[in-house]
């Protein structure tokens, strides 16, 4: 009789557990916003070359001298001023590709020079965001992309403007191999001449 009650309760149990409620299924809400691929806008090197207020540098025949350096400079920082830019404090263009970090934040009152590398496609939502905090999200990552994209041409613009203006001979020291001058920075290439003023 117990061996019976005992299959019994078995029996029992068994039925309960086959019959249990399956877990609870979490719920995961998608926004239209979570799907949404902003568009970057490609920069058009010619529009942005052609808001430069010196389509070209004056040229420096022969050895540079100081007096040089300064038109050159002066002339690159107006182009540099001309591209707008959300980077080092928003009002100052890209001269900071031109001035030393240095010099750019005694200028700007403290605001440092710095082009961030890409995000990527999309952006990153911190957890938890509302619709409204991931457009605002969306407008920043839109802004600092278009930004990033044109200061690489924009930078390419004013390097190259600067090669240009002096002779091969005066800064061959930052030449390297593989990259030529296509790293060289225009604050690197103004101080190279800068202080190859002051040696002669």
């Amino acid at each position: 009789m117990v061996a019976g009650a005992a299959n019994v309760g078995a029996a029992a149990r068994a039925a309960t557990a086959g019959n249990a409620a399956p877990p609870a299924a979490t719920n995961f809400t998608v926004s239209v916003m979570d799907t949404y691929v902003p568009v970057i806008v490609e920069p058009s090197a010619d529009a942005i070359e052609a808001k430069f207020p010196h389509k070209t540098l004056t040229k420096i025949e022969g050895e540079p001298t100081y007096n040089d350096f300064h038109l050159l400079r002066e002339e690159s920082f107006r182009n540099a001023l001309s591209s707008k830019s959300p980077f080092g404090g928003g009002n100052h263009g890209h001269k900071g590709a031109c001035t030393t970090p240095i010099t750019y934040t005694i200028e700007t009152g403290g605001a440092a020079w710095n082009v961030p590398a890409t995000q990527g496609v999309f952006p990153t939502f911190p957890p938890g965001a509302t619709d409204d905090e991931k457009r605002i999200v969306i407008a920043e990552f839109v802004r600092d992309e278009t930004g990033i994209k044109t200061a690489d041409v924009t930078i390419n613009l004013l390097r190259n403007q600067l090669l240009e203006a002096v002779d091969e001979e005066y800064y061959m020291e930052l030449y390297d191999d593989i990259f030529c001058c296509d790293r060289v920075s225009s604050s690197a290439f103004l101080d190279h001449i800068l202080q190859s003023t002051m040696t002669h």
